[in-house]
This record gives structure tokens, sequence and C-alpha cells, in this order.
């Protein structure tokens, strides 16, 4: 897996952050039931894009979990794709 850069970091922990917040303020309501399964119980603010703090998907831990797995298996795999094809 490719190390995050500095700026990559910064960028997370501020989603992170604004999405508490949110939350904090009532802005934002963690639903008790995962988007992807139906799961009850507690969810996990997902990220699609970190530069949109507040568009996030709650999911349960195995959803997020599979997700960012899945990401990082595309990711390996267009780096591999990149390497034969120079």
């Amino acid at each position: 897996m490719t190390p995050l850069s500095a700026e990559d970091r910064a960028q997370r922990r501020w989603a992170r952050q604004q999405t508490l917040n949110a939350i904090n303020r009532g802005d934002l309501v963690r639903p008790d039931r995962c988007l992807i399964c139906q799961r009850k119980g507690f969810t996990q603010a997902h990220h699609p894009d970190y530069s949109k703090p507040l568009h996030v998907e709650f999911l349960c831990n195995v959803c997020h979990t599979a997700i960012h797995r899945h990401e990082r298996r595309v990711a390996a795999g267009e780096r591999a794709a990149q390497r034969m094809a120079a």
C-alpha cells in the first residue's frame, strides 16, 4: 500500500473533524443502521470524497472495512497495470 502524503493525511483529519463537529451540533445525524446491510448498531462515517466532509455514508464496521479493502485492491491492480505497461 502506498503511504499517504502529509497533505492527504491532513485533509482526512480535517474531514473527520468537520463530520464530528456536525454530529455534535446536530447538523448531521448518525443513524443506527448500516446503509449497506441495514445491520443495527453503531455506524461509522465513510467519506467517499474527503474534499466533501459532510457527504458521508454511515456504515457498520464490517461494511466499512470491506469498502476500504476493495479500494486498496483496485488501487493495487491499477499500480500493477501501470508497471506492466511501462
